[in-house]
């Protein structure tokens, strides 16, 4: 590696065209979030973030949803619990107090150390299931969307397909941190409109309680460890199916954004499994959320004529109280009893978040058939996505 570094360093010093063309970062450091990098850089003249990124969009009417499930772990972990185990250089702190303060989260629940991705999603799926009245056998296509996983080989979607008994379905996984649920919904949407199927399960399952740091080791560590004591377990799924001619129920729109110049301030470093922890910048993700999901929120109300008289409920990926005040009632006006969240008392469940509320919504009464309902999407990356959909 270090003569491949040089003869390229040296290449580009010695050709002034090919430095002025040419982006080179390479980071070398143990745990990429956690330590500090050396860092080399040639710029273009132009930075990423002045670059415009690339928009998806398209309102093609293919599928409906006919049936959603959720699943939290019995675990409960309180921030006085988050007191009681963290240590910083072993001296202990009031740092969940300060999570609850900073986020309005409470309480979350976390898996037990037998617990797989798979369990938490496969208990999801037999809500979905059940509630669309399919039988598992029925089902066509099954994409597992978490941010973590049985096994590195093969694809937990694999696993949960064994589990659930869904022996006719091709099964895969798809990775978009935790956008990762709406952009398997997107990609459902896409193969049901392709005629590739007529009926198929997006699920997730989300331990990411292993991603949490519990002994930092410094206070910048423990800065950059802060929304890792907001992450909770859960598992969430969805089934979708083919729309009948002039039926209105199901996705009517959706809108996705990536842009990866920000892609650095949320990680899981892919290390051994002692240094997988999730490290991120809670200003930096603010800052991009703000920057991009405001389009996507106005460009689909825009695409479907919709206004917020017209929307019965909003979505939103819940993370914390702040962002949503600042995204959703200071930029984009919304009004308040239109935005729904639960996460005070389950943390952030990853890319099970949306699912999750949008049951608890259900259960509660705020969501009924013909419903016309937002989900929004943010994620490391950094991602955003806006789906339309009717109930």
């Amino acid at each position: 590696e270090r003569q491949i570094l040089q003869s390229t360093l040296q290449a580009l010093q010695e050709d002034s065209t090919s430095l002025a063309q040419s982006f080179l970062a390479i980071w070398i450091a143990e745990d990429t979030m956690a330590v500090e990098v050396a860092e080399w850089y040639a710029r273009v003249p132009q930075s990423i973030e002045e670059r415009i990124p690339s928009t998806r969009h398209s309102c093609l009417h293919a599928s409906k949803i006919v049936g959603w499930g959720s699943y939290l772990p019995p675990h409960t972990v309180t921030n006085q619990d988050v007191n009681d185990i963290l240590r910083l250089k072993g001296k202990p702190t009031r740092f969940g107090d300060v999570v609850g303060e900073l986020s309005g989260i409470q309480t979350r629940q976390y898996a037990s150390s037998r617990c797989y991705p798979s369990d938490l999603a496969v208990e999801a799926s037999k809500m979905a299931l059940k509630n669309a009245g399919i039988d598992p056998k029925d089902i066509e296509i099954i994409i597992s969307c978490g941010v973590s996983r049985d096994v590195e080989e093969p694809a937990t979607a694999c696993i949960i397909q064994q589990k659930l008994g869904a022996h006719n379905a091709y099964v895969f996984d798809l990775a978009n941190a935790c956008n990762g649920f709406i952009s398997g919904m997107d990609v459902l949407d896409s193969f049901i409109a392709s005629g590739r199927c007529e009926v198929g399960l997006v699920v997730v399952g989300e331990v990411i309680s292993q991603f949490v740091t519990w002994d930092p080791k410094s206070r910048k560590d423990l800065h950059m460890s802060a929304m890792s004591y907001t992450l909770g377990d859960g598992g969430g799924a969805v089934v979708m199916q083919r729309v009948k001619p002039n039926e209105q129920q199901g996705i009517h729109a959706r809108w996705f954004l990536s842009d990866s110049s920000y892609w650095r301030i949320a990680v899981v470093p892919l290390i051994d499994a002692e240094k997988r922890r999730f490290k991120s910048n809670a200003a930096g993700i603010q800052q991009a959320a703000m920057r991009h999901v405001p389009t996507g929120v106005r460009t689909v109300m825009e695409m479907l004529k919709w206004n917020y008289d017209d929307i019965d409920l909003i979505i939103p990926h819940q993370v914390s109280i702040p962002i949503i005040e600042d995204l959703f009632f200071k930029e984009l006006r919304a009004p308040r009893e239109k935005v729904f969240w639960s996460f005070p008392n389950h943390g952030n469940v990853g890319a099970a978040s949306m699912p999750v509320a949008f049951c608890q919504a259900l259960k509660e009464g705020r969501l009924k058939s013909g419903d016309k309902v937002l989900l929004v999407g943010g994620s490391g990356g950094f991602g955003a996505g806006v789906i339309g959909l009717i109930v």
